[in-house]
């Protein structure tokens, strides 16, 4: 019987957050149908920004499910996008919405009247 030597596999850990498996799988695709040099200048060029979930989302921000589904709903929350059946939100999109929910100041509201 002839011992088959493996390449390493380039799996990430099953702990990690759902977007660095994500890009991982998105690298490993590229190399294998496109070849490592396509591949390369691919991620070089355009760098994918990072999804979460809803849950990743929500465990991020600290509100239930349920909230982040509610904002979507009203309008409310972090601009998301829709694959398939799955809402998903960019990291930068998330980054941007948590900047536009400061106060312009802080401290209490002024009182008028």
């Amino acid at each position: 019987m002839r011992h088959v030597v493996r390449p390493k596999s380039t799996r990430v850990a099953t702990n990690a957050p759902q977007w660095t498996r994500s890009a991982a799988l998105l690298a490993e695709l590229g190399r294998r149908s496109c070849g490592a040099d396509v591949a390369g200048w691919l991620n070089a060029t355009v760098p994918l920004d990072p999804l979460l979930s809803v849950h990743e989302l929500a465990e991020y921000l600290g509100v239930p499910v349920r909230t982040i589904y509610d904002w979507r709903q009203t309008g409310h929350g972090p601009r998301g996008i829709r694959i398939g059946r799955h809402p998903k939100f960019g990291v930068s999109d998330v980054m941007t919405w948590i900047d536009s929910q400061r106060d312009a100041t802080p401290g209490p509201e002024p009182r008028t009247g």
